[in-house]
């Protein structure tokens, strides 16, 4: 899952920032009192750069609930998404993640994708909005091909990855890559010429609108490049929106894309280079785990035991 926090603080009052005020009253962090909150639809909050910067209140964190909204006070438990409690026990993850920039979803993935939004006003820069312009700074795929790491994005195509296609995001949520492969929103990108690096390592990917969208054909290319021992060193895989767990879509839908990645990317004939792994089979719906009200980092999930190896190719969903 990829989130936008916010950073650590107190309260003026001294108490710790996850009592919010709201209102005459506060707010602490709650699950919402429903059956399955892993197949539930919740409402986006806000998370742009007004908002962000309004609830970060200069420093003083009280100001969450009314610039962002009650539901961004809500949390998932170890039952509602076992799935995912069971990849941050057996894998390395972002833990302790901090948003790069207070602003919304597409400066950040810039900084993903480059360490950069234009703060020198180059480039197109400084970018704090969801703008997608156009922009002319280095990113780190260019790195790696300049440095000889091979590398390539998993995506599917929606109906072009190209403007008339919008860049492979679509309206139909179910196809395409959700924007989520902002690389094509760089001029190189988007000008690069099949047969070049960027455009077959950065324009391509599956087609599943002809072949009735399909969820199992939008890894049919991450699959084939497996199977046949040709996965690069450094891969990316997007998601059509309804698999990327943005909400208002069920993180639920999004298990069965990250379960399906992480199956085949264990299939590669090597393990990740220093990152110990677990053979993990995740805790099925007639057996949770233990739920928790947040993440148990030394709890083991179900069926899963540690190897290691020092070798291998990485696969970043």
């Amino acid at each position: 899952m990829v989130a936008e926090p916010t950073n650590y603080g107190h309260l003026p009052s001294t108490r710790r920032r996850w009592h919010q005020p709201n209102g005459a009253d506060e707010l602490l962090p709650f699950r919402p009192e429903v059956k399955d909150l892993g197949q539930t639809f919740l409402p986006d909050p806000p998370h742009g750069w007004n908002d962000g910067h309004a609830a970060w209140n200069d420093g003083r964190f009280d100001k969450w609930v009314p610039n962002k909204g009650v539901t961004a006070m809500t949390y998932h438990t170890r039952q509602d998404l076992p799935y995912h409690y069971a990849l941050a026990d057996a894998f390395t993850v972002c833990d302790s993640y901090h948003c790069s920039l207070m602003g919304p979803t597409d400066p950040n993935r810039y900084h993903m994708w480059s360490g950069w939004v234009g703060n020198d006003g180059k480039g197109g820069g400084p970018v704090i909005t969801n703008a997608e312009a156009g922009y002319d700074w280095s990113t780190y795929p260019e790195r790696l091909e300049r440095n000889g790491i091979s590398w390539k994005i998993y995506q599917d195509v929606g109906t072009g990855l190209n403007a008339a296609g919008s860049w492979g995001w679509t309206n139909d949520p179910y196809i395409g890559n959700y924007g989520d492969n902002s690389l094509l929103y760089f001029h190189q990108y988007q000008n690069a010429q099949p047969g070049t690096p960027l455009a077959d390592r950065a324009k391509t990917g599956t087609e599943v609108r002809t072949q009735g969208r399909d969820p199992e054909a939008l890894l049919a290319d991450f699959r084939a490049d497996v199977e046949a021992g040709r996965l690069p060193e450094v891969s990316w895989i997007t998601a059509p929106e309804a698999y990327t767990e943005h909400p208002n879509w069920e993180p639920a839908y999004g298990t069965r894309r990250a379960a399906s990645s992480t199956t085949w990317s264990r299939r590669r004939p090597r393990r990740p280079a220093s990152t110990g792994s677990r053979q993990c089979r995740p805790p099925t719906r007639s057996s949770p785990a233990t739920p928790t009200t947040r993440p148990d980092r030394t709890a083991s999930a179900s069926g899963c035991r540690w190897s290691s190896s020092r070798r291998g190719r990485a696969a970043a969903t």
